[in-house]
């Protein structure tokens, strides 16, 4: 496997420019997100400075125009348009269906999707610190470092906005995704002695699924916040997950340039969306939670296979 180090090196560097861009925001919006908001369009929200709302030009550029247009703009700021409703006659059969929630249940919701999270955080940190030692290749395995660095970095960020909205820490990989990975892991273990070549090119595809996962549920989670602040932060983090997918991609497909030539909208057909991953992590306790607002109108989330943003590579399907 012949890798331009210097490239991907560059790629790496330019990916933790990036981070370290968005990080100073992550302590913004988590007091944002507890104090007095006000509708997007109108007076910003009381602490939390304009920086903290959008990047700048050049940072655009640098994390990915879709990522933070498509998702912390759209997604975060345009409210959903009413329903004209037409003059009718005769009698109505009751309306079936609120898109008001209690307080209780956002909490709730809201907590949970910042736990599924974490637990697909700690996942990553758990499957890499197994990959790295594997990986033959050194820029290959400088490259697992980096990411896992980034995803500590995440899963502290989490932690935080966890902690401040009032919620209770999840400290475990995600037990169904971690038992989903398991037959993998240990395929990898017993190849890397009979066909070590096959077994490299194994881990690098074993670490492209893990962050294009990361990616779309991430994705998926911001049309799932009801709060803008975590809409955001669920898109910042998104586009760090999608930029990994890219650089595994010009590993993975040397020299075809096109494999990391980013979508313009991200898929969330593989996301964490519901069932057993969701449900046995939970909310935890929520008796102590605090959100912006005493009720929530929410959208229902799409389960279309085009998530509201996403910068990924061609190759990643």
């Amino acid at each position: 496997m012949d890798i331009r180090r210097d490239q991907l090196h560059h790629q790496l560097d330019e990916l933790e420019q990036a981070d370290a861009a968005i990080e100073p925001r992550w302590r913004d919006a988590l007091l944002g997100a507890i104090r007095p908001l006000t509708a997007c369009g109108g007076s910003e929200p009381i602490g939390l400075p304009r920086q903290a709302m959008a990047p700048s030009r050049r940072q655009i550029f640098r994390i990915g125009g879709s990522v933070v247009l498509g998702s912390a703009v759209i997604a975060a700021c345009t409210n959903p348009k009413k329903d004209v409703q037409l003059a009718q006659t005769g009698t109505l059969p009751p309306s079936t269906t609120s898109t008001t929630r209690s307080p209780a249940e956002v909490a709730t919701q809201t907590i949970t999707w910042l736990r599924v999270a974490q637990s697909v955080e700690l996942l990553a940190l758990d499957v890499y610190r197994e990959l790295i030692p594997k990986a033959a290749n050194t820029a290959v395995a400088d490259a697992l470092t980096r990411f896992s660095q980034h995803h500590t970095d995440h899963n502290r960020q989490l932690g935080e906005t966890i902690n401040e909205l009032g919620g209770q820490l999840y400290t475990q990989p995600n037990p169904v995704l971690a038992k989903t990975l398991q037959e993998s892991r240990d395929s990898l273990t017993a190849a890397l002695d009979a066909d070590p070549e096959s077994a490299q090119k194994t881990l690098i595809k074993m670490a492209i699924d893990l962050e294009d996962l990361a990616a779309q549920t991430y994705t998926y989670t911001v049309g799932v916040f009801t709060v803008p602040e975590l809409r955001r932060l669920a898109a910042s983090i998104a586009g760090a997950e999608a930029r990994h997918v890219a650089v595994l991609l010009g590993i993975q497909n040397e020299g075809q340039l096109t494999t990391q030539v980013p979508f313009p909208f991200e898929k969330t057909s593989a996301a964490v969306k519901e069932g057993d991953a969701v449900d046995q992590v939970g909310a935890g306790n929520t008796s102590s939670v605090r959100l912006p607002s005493t009720t929530t109108t929410v959208r229902p989330a799409t389960t279309s296979t085009t998530g509201p943003t996403g910068t990924r590579a061609r190759g990643a399907d």
